[in-house]
Protein backbone atom coordinates (compact mmCIF):
# COMPACT_ATOMS: atom_id res chain seq x y z
CA UNK A 1 0.00 0.00 0.00
CA UNK A 2 3.23 2.47 -0.19
CA UNK A 3 4.97 4.03 -2.79
CA UNK A 4 7.34 1.65 -4.74
CA UNK A 5 10.57 3.77 -3.53
CA UNK A 6 9.11 4.12 -0.25
CA UNK A 7 8.91 0.12 -0.93
CA UNK A 8 12.23 -0.83 -1.68
CA UNK A 9 13.75 2.23 0.67
CA UNK A 10 12.19 0.12 3.39
CA UNK A 11 12.88 -3.28 2.24
CA UNK A 12 16.81 -1.93 2.22
CA UNK A 13 16.86 -0.77 5.55
CA UNK A 14 15.13 -4.03 7.34
CA UNK A 15 15.92 -6.46 4.92
CA UNK A 16 17.83 -8.34 7.82
CA UNK A 17 14.81 -9.24 8.64
CA UNK A 18 13.54 -11.16 5.43
CA UNK A 19 12.37 -14.63 5.90
CA UNK A 20 14.89 -17.06 5.08
CA UNK A 21 12.33 -19.30 3.24
CA UNK A 22 9.48 -19.50 0.80
CA UNK A 23 7.94 -16.71 2.74
CA UNK A 24 11.36 -14.14 2.01
CA UNK A 25 11.61 -15.27 -1.56
CA UNK A 26 7.79 -13.92 -2.39
CA UNK A 27 8.02 -11.07 -0.86
CA UNK A 28 10.90 -9.91 -2.99
CA UNK A 29 9.23 -11.34 -6.02
CA UNK A 30 6.23 -9.23 -5.02
CA UNK A 31 8.33 -6.13 -4.29
CA UNK A 32 10.22 -6.47 -7.97
CA UNK A 33 6.91 -7.22 -9.74
CA UNK A 34 5.89 -3.12 -7.49
CA UNK A 35 8.73 -2.03 -8.81
CA UNK A 36 8.25 -2.99 -12.65
CA UNK A 37 5.06 -0.91 -12.85
CA UNK A 38 6.67 2.18 -11.43
CA UNK A 39 9.41 1.50 -14.09
CA UNK A 40 11.90 1.42 -11.52
CA UNK A 41 13.43 -1.70 -13.75
CA UNK A 42 16.81 -1.65 -12.26
CA UNK A 43 16.07 -1.73 -9.00
CA UNK A 44 13.46 -4.37 -9.82
CA UNK A 45 16.55 -6.05 -11.61
CA UNK A 46 19.04 -6.03 -8.81
CA UNK A 47 16.81 -7.40 -6.70
CA UNK A 48 16.64 -10.38 -8.65
CA UNK A 49 19.49 -10.55 -9.36
CA UNK A 50 20.55 -10.77 -5.50
CA UNK A 51 18.27 -13.41 -5.58
CA UNK A 52 19.56 -15.47 -7.83
CA UNK A 53 22.99 -15.21 -6.82
CA UNK A 54 22.73 -15.86 -2.87
CA UNK A 55 19.20 -17.39 -2.26
CA UNK A 56 17.77 -18.95 -4.94
CA UNK A 57 18.10 -22.69 -6.47
CA UNK A 58 16.77 -24.97 -8.72
CA UNK A 59 13.86 -24.69 -10.44
CA UNK A 60 13.07 -21.38 -8.47
CA UNK A 61 16.50 -20.18 -9.91
CA UNK A 62 15.83 -20.79 -13.51
CA UNK A 63 12.44 -19.28 -13.22
CA UNK A 64 13.29 -16.43 -11.94
CA UNK A 65 16.04 -15.98 -14.18
CA UNK A 66 13.74 -15.43 -16.82
CA UNK A 67 11.85 -13.24 -15.04
CA UNK A 68 15.07 -10.97 -14.72
CA UNK A 69 15.76 -11.09 -18.02
CA UNK A 70 12.87 -10.04 -19.10
CA UNK A 71 13.36 -7.09 -17.00
CA UNK A 72 16.49 -6.44 -18.86
CA UNK A 73 15.39 -6.56 -22.04
CA UNK A 74 12.30 -3.69 -21.05
CA UNK A 75 14.92 -1.83 -19.70
CA UNK A 76 17.10 -1.46 -22.85
CA UNK A 77 20.26 -3.70 -21.72
CA UNK A 78 19.95 -6.71 -23.75
CA UNK A 79 23.97 -7.50 -23.44
CA UNK A 80 22.96 -7.63 -19.46
CA UNK A 81 19.90 -10.06 -20.26
CA UNK A 82 21.79 -12.62 -22.48
CA UNK A 83 24.14 -13.04 -19.81
CA UNK A 84 21.32 -13.60 -17.29
CA UNK A 85 19.93 -16.00 -20.56
CA UNK A 86 22.97 -17.99 -20.18
CA UNK A 87 22.64 -18.43 -16.42
CA UNK A 88 19.30 -19.23 -16.69
CA UNK A 89 20.61 -22.32 -19.40
CA UNK A 90 22.85 -23.64 -16.95
CA UNK A 91 20.28 -23.58 -14.29
CA UNK A 92 17.77 -25.33 -16.66
CA UNK A 93 20.36 -28.21 -17.52
CA UNK A 94 20.68 -28.82 -14.12
CA UNK A 95 16.63 -29.38 -13.57
CA UNK A 96 15.17 -32.92 -13.26
CA UNK A 97 14.48 -34.56 -16.25
CA UNK A 98 10.20 -33.62 -15.83
CA UNK A 99 11.28 -30.01 -15.45
CA UNK A 100 13.47 -29.72 -18.85
CA UNK A 101 10.07 -29.79 -20.71
CA UNK A 102 8.81 -27.66 -24.28
CA UNK A 103 7.61 -25.06 -22.22
CA UNK A 104 10.34 -24.43 -20.05
CA UNK A 105 12.60 -24.44 -23.13
CA UNK A 106 10.59 -21.95 -25.77
CA UNK A 107 10.42 -19.27 -22.97
CA UNK A 108 13.83 -19.59 -22.40
CA UNK A 109 14.30 -19.53 -26.36
CA UNK A 110 11.75 -17.07 -26.61
CA UNK A 111 13.66 -14.78 -24.52
CA UNK A 112 17.04 -15.33 -26.40
CA UNK A 113 15.46 -14.51 -29.45
CA UNK A 114 14.48 -11.00 -28.28
CA UNK A 115 18.11 -10.19 -26.73
CA UNK A 116 19.90 -11.31 -29.84
CA UNK A 117 17.38 -8.94 -31.73
CA UNK A 118 17.99 -5.89 -29.63
CA UNK A 119 21.64 -6.80 -29.81
CA UNK A 120 21.42 -6.27 -33.44
CA UNK A 121 21.29 -9.48 -34.46
CA UNK A 122 17.55 -10.05 -36.18
CA UNK A 123 18.57 -12.46 -38.62
CA UNK A 124 20.05 -15.23 -36.07
CA UNK A 125 17.25 -14.67 -33.76
CA UNK A 126 14.52 -14.84 -37.00
CA UNK A 127 16.55 -18.10 -38.27
CA UNK A 128 15.91 -19.35 -33.90
CA UNK A 129 12.37 -18.63 -34.11
CA UNK A 130 11.44 -20.38 -37.81
CA UNK A 131 12.86 -23.99 -36.16
CA UNK A 132 9.83 -23.55 -33.43
CA UNK A 133 6.10 -24.38 -33.61
CA UNK A 134 3.98 -21.29 -34.31
CA UNK A 135 1.90 -19.84 -31.78
CA UNK A 136 0.53 -16.42 -31.17
CA UNK A 137 3.11 -15.59 -28.73
CA UNK A 138 5.96 -16.34 -31.16
CA UNK A 139 4.01 -14.93 -34.48
CA UNK A 140 4.24 -11.54 -32.04
CA UNK A 141 7.67 -11.33 -31.46
CA UNK A 142 8.73 -12.66 -35.55
CA UNK A 143 6.85 -9.04 -36.61
CA UNK A 144 8.62 -7.39 -33.60
CA UNK A 145 11.85 -8.26 -35.16
CA UNK A 146 11.03 -7.88 -38.54
CA UNK A 147 9.52 -4.86 -37.94
CA UNK A 148 12.60 -3.49 -35.51
CA UNK A 149 14.81 -4.53 -38.72
CA UNK A 150 13.02 -2.73 -41.66
CA UNK A 151 12.62 -6.47 -42.93
CA UNK A 152 9.11 -5.79 -44.81
CA UNK A 153 8.54 -8.78 -46.19
CA UNK A 154 8.90 -10.76 -42.86
CA UNK A 155 7.17 -8.31 -41.31
CA UNK A 156 4.14 -8.68 -43.40
CA UNK A 157 4.12 -12.35 -43.30
CA UNK A 158 4.32 -12.47 -39.46
CA UNK A 159 1.40 -9.71 -39.01
CA UNK A 160 -0.87 -11.83 -41.41
CA UNK A 161 -0.39 -14.71 -38.81
CA UNK A 162 -0.94 -12.18 -35.69
CA UNK A 163 -3.88 -10.86 -37.51
CA UNK A 164 -5.06 -14.68 -38.32
CA UNK A 165 -4.30 -15.31 -34.30
CA UNK A 166 -6.75 -12.45 -33.14
CA UNK A 167 -9.34 -14.34 -35.21
CA UNK A 168 -11.29 -10.38 -36.43
CA UNK A 169 -14.85 -10.61 -36.95
CA UNK A 170 -16.10 -8.80 -40.37
CA UNK A 171 -19.29 -8.81 -39.25
CA UNK A 172 -18.27 -6.37 -35.51
CA UNK A 173 -16.19 -2.73 -35.01
CA UNK A 174 -12.79 -3.41 -34.47
CA UNK A 175 -10.98 -2.54 -31.64
CA UNK A 176 -8.28 -0.23 -31.75
CA UNK A 177 -5.86 -2.90 -30.82
CA UNK A 178 -6.74 -4.38 -33.97
CA UNK A 179 -7.10 -1.37 -35.82
CA UNK A 180 -3.58 -0.62 -35.08
CA UNK A 181 -2.99 -4.00 -36.40
CA UNK A 182 -4.30 -3.95 -39.34
CA UNK A 183 -2.87 -0.54 -40.13
CA UNK A 184 0.81 -1.94 -39.49
CA UNK A 185 0.50 -4.87 -41.99
CA UNK A 186 -0.69 -2.61 -44.34
CA UNK A 187 2.06 0.21 -43.79
CA UNK A 188 4.93 -2.68 -43.95
CA UNK A 189 3.01 -4.25 -47.24
CA UNK A 190 3.26 -0.81 -48.74
CA UNK A 191 6.90 -0.86 -47.57
CA UNK A 192 7.42 -3.90 -49.03
CA UNK A 193 5.73 -3.21 -52.49
CA UNK A 194 3.23 -6.37 -52.09
CA UNK A 195 0.60 -4.91 -53.99
CA UNK A 196 -0.93 -8.43 -54.45
CA UNK A 197 -1.49 -8.65 -50.60
CA UNK A 198 -2.08 -4.89 -50.26
CA UNK A 199 -5.28 -5.34 -52.65
CA UNK A 200 -6.68 -8.39 -50.46
CA UNK A 201 -6.11 -6.80 -47.72
CA UNK A 202 -8.02 -3.65 -48.93
CA UNK A 203 -11.24 -5.92 -50.20
CA UNK A 204 -11.54 -7.78 -46.94
CA UNK A 205 -11.25 -4.99 -44.39
CA UNK A 206 -11.89 -1.76 -45.78
CA UNK A 207 -15.23 -1.74 -44.51
CA UNK A 208 -14.26 -2.00 -40.87
CA UNK A 209 -11.65 0.13 -41.19
CA UNK A 210 -14.04 2.75 -42.29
Amino acid sequence: KVSPLDAVMIYEEFSELLPPDERGNKIVEELTEHLVKADLLGRAGDLLNHQINHRLKGYDAFRVALRLAAIRLLDGQPDQAIAVLNLADMRYRELPEELQNEANHRNLSLLRANALSKQGHPDQALSMLAEMELTPQLNRLRAEIAWRASYWDDAGEALNDVIIDQNISLTRPLDEKNMNLLMQRAIALNLASDRVALANMREKYSDLMK
